[in-house]
Protein backbone atom coordinates (compact mmCIF):
# COMPACT_ATOMS: atom_id res chain seq x y z
CA UNK A 1 0.00 0.00 0.00
CA UNK A 2 2.74 2.44 0.82
CA UNK A 3 4.64 1.58 -2.31
CA UNK A 4 0.85 2.43 -4.35
CA UNK A 5 0.76 5.53 -2.68
CA UNK A 6 4.73 6.70 -3.56
CA UNK A 7 3.50 5.69 -7.12
CA UNK A 8 0.44 7.71 -7.27
CA UNK A 9 2.58 10.38 -5.56
CA UNK A 10 5.07 10.55 -8.15
CA UNK A 11 2.66 10.20 -10.77
CA UNK A 12 0.68 13.53 -9.45
CA UNK A 13 3.39 15.52 -9.13
CA UNK A 14 4.71 14.62 -12.80
CA UNK A 15 1.38 15.48 -13.96
CA UNK A 16 1.59 18.63 -12.07
CA UNK A 17 4.41 19.88 -13.76
CA UNK A 18 3.58 23.00 -15.84
CA UNK A 19 7.16 24.41 -16.59
CA UNK A 20 7.21 24.19 -20.36
CA UNK A 21 11.25 23.60 -20.39
CA UNK A 22 9.96 19.97 -19.43
CA UNK A 23 8.04 19.53 -22.09
CA UNK A 24 11.02 17.97 -24.46
CA UNK A 25 10.74 15.05 -21.98
CA UNK A 26 7.47 13.79 -23.69
CA UNK A 27 8.17 14.34 -26.68
CA UNK A 28 7.82 18.42 -27.23
CA UNK A 29 10.51 21.02 -27.54
CA UNK A 30 11.57 23.30 -24.54
CA UNK A 31 10.67 26.90 -24.23
CA UNK A 32 14.27 27.70 -25.17
CA UNK A 33 13.75 25.47 -28.32
CA UNK A 34 10.04 26.69 -29.62
CA UNK A 35 11.74 30.13 -29.24
CA UNK A 36 14.61 29.80 -31.46
CA UNK A 37 12.23 28.04 -34.25
CA UNK A 38 10.04 30.94 -33.60
CA UNK A 39 12.50 33.39 -35.13
CA UNK A 40 12.77 31.26 -38.10
CA UNK A 41 9.44 30.94 -39.65
CA UNK A 42 6.90 33.94 -40.53
CA UNK A 43 4.42 35.91 -38.04
CA UNK A 44 1.62 33.80 -38.85
CA UNK A 45 3.47 30.48 -38.42
CA UNK A 46 4.56 32.06 -35.31
CA UNK A 47 1.33 32.62 -34.05
CA UNK A 48 0.30 29.09 -35.15
CA UNK A 49 3.23 27.41 -33.35
CA UNK A 50 2.50 29.01 -30.08
CA UNK A 51 -1.10 27.79 -30.30
CA UNK A 52 0.08 24.54 -31.35
CA UNK A 53 2.18 23.84 -28.80
CA UNK A 54 0.44 25.89 -25.73
CA UNK A 55 -3.42 25.70 -26.36
CA UNK A 56 -4.40 22.79 -28.45
CA UNK A 57 -3.90 20.18 -25.98
CA UNK A 58 -7.03 21.25 -23.62
CA UNK A 59 -8.52 22.55 -26.51
CA UNK A 60 -10.70 19.43 -27.75
CA UNK A 61 -13.31 17.47 -26.47
CA UNK A 62 -15.66 19.57 -24.41
CA UNK A 63 -14.07 22.61 -25.47
CA UNK A 64 -14.38 22.19 -29.13
CA UNK A 65 -11.18 20.99 -30.84
CA UNK A 66 -9.18 23.71 -31.88
CA UNK A 67 -7.07 20.81 -34.18
CA UNK A 68 -9.90 19.96 -37.04
CA UNK A 69 -9.29 23.33 -38.22
CA UNK A 70 -6.38 25.74 -36.72
CA UNK A 71 -6.64 28.40 -39.10
CA UNK A 72 -10.30 28.95 -38.47
CA UNK A 73 -10.21 28.44 -34.39
CA UNK A 74 -7.19 31.30 -35.09
CA UNK A 75 -8.98 33.65 -37.25
CA UNK A 76 -12.10 33.40 -34.99
CA UNK A 77 -10.01 34.88 -31.88
CA UNK A 78 -8.54 37.43 -33.45
CA UNK A 79 -10.07 41.23 -34.14
CA UNK A 80 -7.51 42.87 -37.25
CA UNK A 81 -5.47 45.52 -35.40
CA UNK A 82 -6.76 45.05 -32.03
CA UNK A 83 -4.91 43.01 -30.06
CA UNK A 84 -7.16 43.95 -26.69
CA UNK A 85 -10.29 42.73 -28.42
CA UNK A 86 -8.85 39.87 -29.66
CA UNK A 87 -9.26 37.16 -27.08
CA UNK A 88 -6.40 34.82 -28.68
CA UNK A 89 -4.23 37.86 -27.14
CA UNK A 90 -6.35 39.17 -24.75
CA UNK A 91 -6.65 35.75 -22.45
CA UNK A 92 -2.56 35.52 -22.34
CA UNK A 93 -2.32 38.95 -20.78
CA UNK A 94 -2.69 39.79 -17.04
CA UNK A 95 -2.99 43.61 -18.30
CA UNK A 96 -5.94 42.83 -20.41
CA UNK A 97 -8.02 39.71 -19.34
CA UNK A 98 -10.50 40.22 -16.83
CA UNK A 99 -11.10 36.62 -16.97
CA UNK A 100 -9.18 33.50 -16.08
CA UNK A 101 -5.64 33.60 -18.14
CA UNK A 102 -5.00 30.97 -20.59
CA UNK A 103 -3.20 28.31 -20.51
CA UNK A 104 -5.16 27.12 -17.57
CA UNK A 105 -3.40 25.28 -15.04
CA UNK A 106 -0.01 25.99 -17.04
CA UNK A 107 2.79 27.96 -17.32
CA UNK A 108 1.49 31.75 -18.85
CA UNK A 109 2.85 32.15 -21.93
CA UNK A 110 5.98 34.42 -22.14
CA UNK A 111 6.31 38.33 -22.84
CA UNK A 112 8.05 37.23 -26.07
CA UNK A 113 5.07 34.82 -27.19
CA UNK A 114 2.44 37.27 -26.44
CA UNK A 115 4.20 40.22 -27.98
CA UNK A 116 4.86 37.85 -31.43
CA UNK A 117 0.94 37.20 -30.95
CA UNK A 118 -0.11 41.04 -30.64
CA UNK A 119 2.47 41.83 -33.78
CA UNK A 120 0.68 39.29 -36.08
CA UNK A 121 -2.63 41.15 -35.11
CA UNK A 122 -1.15 44.76 -35.57
CA UNK A 123 0.02 43.53 -38.89
CA UNK A 124 -3.43 42.84 -40.28
CA UNK A 125 -5.40 45.46 -41.66
CA UNK A 126 -8.27 46.23 -40.19
CA UNK A 127 -11.46 45.74 -42.95
CA UNK A 128 -14.25 46.87 -40.69
CA UNK A 129 -14.53 49.63 -38.24
CA UNK A 130 -14.74 48.48 -34.27
CA UNK A 131 -18.84 47.67 -33.58
CA UNK A 132 -20.51 50.17 -32.46
CA UNK A 133 -23.19 49.62 -29.58
CA UNK A 134 -26.65 50.85 -31.18
CA UNK A 135 -28.37 53.30 -30.38
CA UNK A 136 -30.73 53.21 -27.67
CA UNK A 137 -34.05 53.25 -29.37
CA UNK A 138 -35.71 52.19 -26.62
CA UNK A 139 -35.59 51.05 -22.81
CA UNK A 140 -35.18 47.36 -22.91
CA UNK A 141 -36.59 45.16 -19.91
CA UNK A 142 -35.25 42.07 -17.94
CA UNK A 143 -38.54 40.62 -19.62
CA UNK A 144 -38.35 41.72 -23.00
CA UNK A 145 -34.85 40.58 -22.35
CA UNK A 146 -35.80 36.88 -21.33
CA UNK A 147 -38.31 36.29 -23.66
CA UNK A 148 -35.93 37.43 -26.52
CA UNK A 149 -32.63 36.13 -25.74
CA UNK A 150 -32.41 34.28 -22.43
CA UNK A 151 -35.48 32.04 -22.86
CA UNK A 152 -34.66 31.12 -26.22
CA UNK A 153 -30.58 31.34 -26.83
CA UNK A 154 -29.15 30.91 -23.48
CA UNK A 155 -31.76 28.64 -20.82
CA UNK A 156 -30.71 25.27 -22.19
CA UNK A 157 -26.92 25.63 -20.79
CA UNK A 158 -27.74 28.55 -17.97
CA UNK A 159 -31.24 28.34 -17.51
CA UNK A 160 -32.80 26.88 -13.83
CA UNK A 161 -31.47 23.19 -13.48
CA UNK A 162 -34.50 22.40 -12.04
CA UNK A 163 -36.64 22.83 -15.50
CA UNK A 164 -34.20 19.98 -17.04
CA UNK A 165 -31.52 22.66 -18.63
CA UNK A 166 -27.99 22.23 -18.03
CA UNK A 167 -27.08 24.27 -15.40
CA UNK A 168 -23.56 25.21 -16.06
CA UNK A 169 -21.70 28.41 -14.49
CA UNK A 170 -22.72 31.23 -14.21
CA UNK A 171 -26.15 30.64 -13.95
CA UNK A 172 -28.32 33.32 -15.93
CA UNK A 173 -32.23 32.50 -14.86
CA UNK A 174 -33.56 35.56 -12.80
CA UNK A 175 -32.54 39.58 -13.08
CA UNK A 176 -30.05 39.27 -10.06
CA UNK A 177 -28.26 36.35 -11.63
CA UNK A 178 -27.85 38.44 -15.13
CA UNK A 179 -27.42 41.72 -13.63
CA UNK A 180 -24.00 41.04 -11.55
CA UNK A 181 -22.52 39.38 -14.75
CA UNK A 182 -23.36 41.70 -17.85
CA UNK A 183 -20.38 42.23 -18.44
CA UNK A 184 -19.11 39.26 -18.97
CA UNK A 185 -22.62 38.53 -20.56
CA UNK A 186 -21.62 41.20 -23.16
CA UNK A 187 -18.22 40.22 -23.61
CA UNK A 188 -19.03 36.84 -24.55
CA UNK A 189 -22.09 37.28 -26.40
CA UNK A 190 -21.65 40.60 -28.25
CA UNK A 191 -18.12 41.41 -28.44
CA UNK A 192 -16.69 38.06 -28.83
CA UNK A 193 -19.63 36.59 -30.09
CA UNK A 194 -19.04 32.67 -28.75
CA UNK A 195 -22.05 32.30 -26.69
CA UNK A 196 -23.75 30.09 -27.86
CA UNK A 197 -20.70 27.98 -28.36
CA UNK A 198 -20.52 27.13 -32.14
CA UNK A 199 -20.51 23.50 -31.21
CA UNK A 200 -23.79 23.03 -30.27
CA UNK A 201 -25.73 21.98 -33.11
CA UNK A 202 -28.95 22.58 -31.46
CA UNK A 203 -28.00 26.04 -30.45
CA UNK A 204 -30.68 28.81 -31.60
CA UNK A 205 -28.13 31.82 -32.62
CA UNK A 206 -29.24 35.41 -31.32
CA UNK A 207 -29.29 38.09 -34.61
CA UNK A 208 -26.65 41.23 -34.13
CA UNK A 209 -29.92 43.31 -33.00
CA UNK A 210 -30.74 40.53 -30.19
CA UNK A 211 -27.18 40.33 -28.98
CA UNK A 212 -27.04 44.18 -28.28
CA UNK A 213 -29.98 43.50 -26.55
CA UNK A 214 -28.23 43.12 -23.23
CA UNK A 215 -26.22 46.31 -23.80
CA UNK A 216 -29.36 48.23 -24.30
CA UNK A 217 -30.31 47.02 -20.69
CA UNK A 218 -27.30 48.11 -19.15
CA UNK A 219 -27.64 51.61 -20.67
CA UNK A 220 -31.45 51.83 -20.14
CA UNK A 221 -30.91 51.16 -16.25
CA UNK A 222 -31.62 47.85 -15.85
CA UNK A 223 -34.97 48.00 -15.77
CA UNK A 224 -37.12 44.79 -14.41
Amino acid sequence: MKKFSLLLFLFVGACAKTGTDEASQFGGPSQSELLNRLKEVSAYERVQMIVQEKCINCHTGFHRSWAKNLQKSISKRIKPGDPIRSSLYCRTDPNCSRRSLMPLNSSPLSDIERTYIRDYILSLEQTDPDPVPPPVLKKVSFVDLKKTVLDVSCAKCHGDPSQNTEGFDPPLYTYDQVKEKIELVIDRVQTAKDMPPEWDDEAVFPSEKQRSLFFQWKEGGFLP
